[in-house]
């Protein structure tokens, strides 16, 4: 008897629920693994910068405007 939380069966209620038909643990398995993109890696990096930014005392009432020209001004 499989676990009810297994990738397996979970792919498979996904895959009937969504109508997507073809979501394997296989695939799962090599998504989780795969490496951060340039991209998705730039993004966290903008996204920790931000916070930091937030993070100080008068800074967290920041609107997008200034938080851009702090951004552009650390480069």
């Amino acid at each position: 008897m499989q676990k009810p939380f297994q990738v397996g069966p979970i792919c498979r209620v996904l895959s009937e629920a969504l109508d997507c038909g073809f979501l394997t643990p296989r695939g799962y398995r090599t998504f989780r693994s795969r490496p951060v993109s340039r991209m998705r890696a730039r993004h966290e990096a903008l996204a920790r910068d931000v916070m930091d930014i937030h993070a100080g005392e008068f800074s967290a009432v920041y609107g997008y405007r200034k938080v851009w020209h702090e951004l552009i001004g650390k480069g």
